[in-house]
């Protein structure tokens, strides 16, 4: 994605400056699931991290945040099923309560 921006690392994003180059929905949770991981952190929460995302580049970030998050929390918010399969426990919510706290792997 970078090697495509006008000015590489270098460019404005966002219509802030006259010149600054406005992302798609998927381009701008690239960016954000980006800052997340470039940050040193022991927990890290994402909410819908890749809602707008391709399923393809979905499980590059889901693996990716996997190899990132090991020995760290990490707690993702989601409604898409196979956003879970890397998750250690599912914790199910029903209008704001946990119905279900489930194991997936020993």
């Amino acid at each position: 994605m970078i090697a495509d921006l006008p000015n590489g690392m270098d460019t404005w994003l966002g219509k802030i400056k006259e010149n600054g180059v406005d992302l798609s929905g998927g381009q701008w949770q690239r960016v954000a699931i980006a800052r997340g991981f470039f940050r040193d952190h022991n927990v890290i929460v994402l909410d819908e991290p890749t809602a707008a995302i391709d399923p393809y580049e979905e499980t590059r970030v889901y693996n990716r945040f996997a190899e990132i998050s090991r020995g760290k929390t990490a707690v993702i918010v989601t409604y898409r099923l196979d956003s879970v399969k890397l998750a250690d426990r599912i914790v199910v919510m029903k209008e704001g309560k946990w119905c279900r706290l489930a194991p997936m792997r020993n």
